[in-house]
């Protein structure tokens, strides 16, 4: 029996989070969508995030870690604490982020002192960035970094010698989008950068926003987002070596 994987099984074999609800407030996301429609958080009280912190730490696997909120100033003590001890366990840690500059530096420090520096080949970050284009971030992200600041975690990382790469996933627009992303990224990537389709955009959006969200918007992210656009996007990427498609992507491919 073949399993299909797609979401963050396309990453990592599990994901641990301690927080519930993000600052970033991303219009898109799905674990606010997710939250909304069981009642666990409304449009306005997710950005106000309160700390859970795991009870059981996984061993010897490939972690995703969050999946499910960012890393930030105000959370940093207990991303570290879990740090700490997802290392501890063996396993390999996979961060993903829309980086705050702080943080990152931080995390380089962590990594670069003993003892925790032993464990620097256990640890990838991803840094996600959907677009150069600061006000489309703005909209569609409103409470996370500009694109400068994620540009400049991703040049130190590669500084420090310690591998990252990028999710384009929500890619923020169409080919052209990706072409001049991948165009600024490319030379300081030390791990592949992932692309990826919004996924139900417009369900989503008016779910986390409460209907509140320029329709048009929505419409011009579907419209970039056609699978003759995301076909196109594949086959002129397809032999780059380190460009990955995400299931989003794929799955069309293989319609096709």
């Amino acid at each position: 029996m073949i399993t299909k994987t797609s979401g963050t099984k396309e990453w990592a074999e599990t994901n641990l989070n301690f927080q519930k609800g993000c600052r970033n407030d991303c219009v898109y996301c799905y674990a606010k969508s997710t939250a909304i429609r069981f009642g666990t958080a409304t449009p306005d009280s997710w950005a106000e995030p309160s700390i859970s912190m795991p009870k059981c730490f996984p061993k010897g696997k490939q972690v995703m870690f969050p999946s499910s909120h960012d890393l930030d100033t105000k959370n940093l003590a207990e991303a570290l604490e879990c740090l700490v001890r997802l290392l501890a366990n063996g396993n390999r840690v996979l961060i993903v982020t829309k980086p705050r500059g702080a943080v990152i530096r931080k995390l380089i420090d962590f990594l670069s002192t003993p003892p925790y520096s032993a464990y620097r080949d256990n640890v990838t970050f991803r840094l996600t960035i959907g677009t150069t284009n600061e006000k489309i971030l703005k909209t569609f992200e409103p409470g996370a970094p500009d694109f400068v600041e994620r540009f400049m975690a991703l040049r130190d990382l590669k500084i420090a010698k310690l591998r990252a790469g990028v999710s384009a996933e929500p890619l923020l627009g169409g080919l052209d989008t990706f072409a001049y992303l991948y165009d600024k990224v490319r030379p300081f990537l030390t791990d592949a950068i992932w692309v990826g389709k919004m996924n139900y955009p417009r369900q989503r959006i008016h779910q986390n926003t409460g209907g509140d969200f320029p329709e048009e918007l929505i419409d011009w992210i579907i419209s970039q987002q056609t699978g003759e656009e995301m076909l196109r996007l594949y086959e002129i990427y397809k032999d780059c070596p380190d460009i990955r498609f995400k299931d989003s992507i794929m799955s069309l491919v293989k319609a096709e």
